[in-house]
């Protein structure tokens, strides 16, 4: 049992909604309005997957009628025939960036019965790698419970140096003709294509080498990005679960019971380890210094005085300190009225930073690959928002979807 379905239903839009299908993934740019207006902008009023996401810098911005409103563009997408008929297996993805030529990657259904996000190293075959934070699923399970639809931007690593199974999957989609699509993306985001794998002899192949990968190893995926939505999917089959305790069938909850998702591997040479920055708002920049400085004798700060852009290191670390994280939370619940994000992207934290008076930006280390699977394993997750896939604009763009509920 690996922790996948390679079944599962996938659904694309037609090829006459392609263009503007693609958005960024919700969690991108929480701090910059102009980039979701302008996506928007866009897109117009065409059929796209903007209109069935809620972008996380609205959570607080009439969030319940604005989540109506996506559950019922939804059903309406489906009664419309948006979709074309629904491919039976999984997408082989290639990716392009400004800072990558290609990056590779394979959305299938994971099994959310063998993930845990609160169970530590123990954890089944699919790991949290960051803490995950229980404040924050509520909102996001409510974009999920009653949709019709999900559409993936959860990233999740396998541990394979040799690249075989992304090699198998390169001869697989080099034998089809055409790609089942092939766009490019908003904001000079790039550029991606995707190839159905539906042949049951190759679909073989791929579950055995993820056998493989298993037997090597105590767990076989690793949650790259988008940590909490992913908790928030098991969470939300959980509680369907628990409705229909008892019960002869499982009925929605059997849906559920899975989560698209893209598969990379963490040796793919398009994929670079970031880290992802803190912004705090309403700190003075004294009173910051302070707090960091006697909690860390060992943080050291570089840059002239008063820029409120600081680098951050450590010696010999790659990952957000264990240490850090606790540092900043108290100091935030201490400071009245203080506030702190986490930004993808030096060039958009110094943006915020140009911007905005009250914004301090601790820039955080580089993010070493080697040895990623094996902390998890042994040490269990990181602190949350610890490293990111790539920069912000190489973030996944919803593409696919998949019924959630009858």
């Amino acid at each position: 049992m690996t922790g996948i379905k390679l079944d599962a239903e996938i659904l694309l839009p037609k090829d006459q909604y392609a263009g503007h299908w693609p958005v960024i993934a919700c969690d991108q740019y929480t701090q910059d309005s102009a980039y979701w207006e302008a996506a928007s902008q866009s897109v117009e009023n065409n059929p796209s997957s903007l209109n069935i996401i809620l972008p996380e810098i609205y959570l607080n911005d009439n969030r319940l009628s604005r989540i109506e409103k996506i559950h019922k563009t939804m059903e309406h997408y489906l009664a419309d025939a948006i979709f074309q008929p629904p491919v039976k297996g999984c997408i082989y993805v290639e990716r392009s960036t400004a800072w990558h030529p290609r990056r590779r990657g394979l959305v299938l259904a994971i099994d959310l019965e063998q993930y845990e996000y609160g169970a530590g190293k123990e954890a089944g075959l699919i790991r949290p790698t960051e803490a995950t934070v229980p404040e924050r699923l509520p909102v996001r399970m409510e974009v999920r419970r009653g949709a019709s639809l999900e559409s993936p931007h959860v990233l999740v690593l396998i541990n394979d140096k040799s690249d075989g199974l992304f090699k198998m999957l390169e001869t697989m989609a080099q034998a089809q003709a055409k790609p089942v699509y092939d766009v490019e993306l908003m904001a000079k985001s790039g550029h991606i294509k995707g190839y159905a794998i539906t042949n049951s002899q190759e679909l073989a192949q791929i579950e055995a080498y993820f056998n493989k990968l298993q037997a090597q190893s105590s767990f076989v995926f690793a949650v790259g990005d988008g940590n909490h939505s992913l908790a928030s999917a098991k969470a939300l089959y959980e509680e369907a679960k628990s409705v229909r305790a008892g019960s002869a069938s499982l009925g929605s909850a059997s849906l559920l019971r899975y989560a698209l998702v893209e598969i990379e591997n963490i040796y793919d040479e398009g994929i670079s380890f970031e880290p992802i920055h803190r912004v705090l708002f309403g700190v003075k920049e004294k009173d910051a210094i302070d707090y960091i400085e006697k909690a860390h004798a060992e943080a050291r700060r570089r840059g002239g005085g008063g820029s409120r852009l600081w680098d951050i290191h450590w010696d010999g670390l790659g990952l957000v300190t264990p240490l850090l994280q606790p540092v900043l939370d108290a100091l935030v619940e201490t400071t009245p009225g203080a506030s702190m994000d986490y930004i993808h992207g030096t060039e958009e934290v110094e943006r915020i930073v140009r911007e905005r008076d009250d914004a301090i930006g601790l820039i955080l280390p580089p993010i070493n690959k080697d040895g990623f699977f094996e902390t998890i394993e042994k040490s269990g997750v990181l602190p949350r928002k610890s490293f990111s896939m790539g920069e912000a604009d190489e973030k996944r763009f919803y593409y696919e979807c998949r019924r959630l509920y009858p």
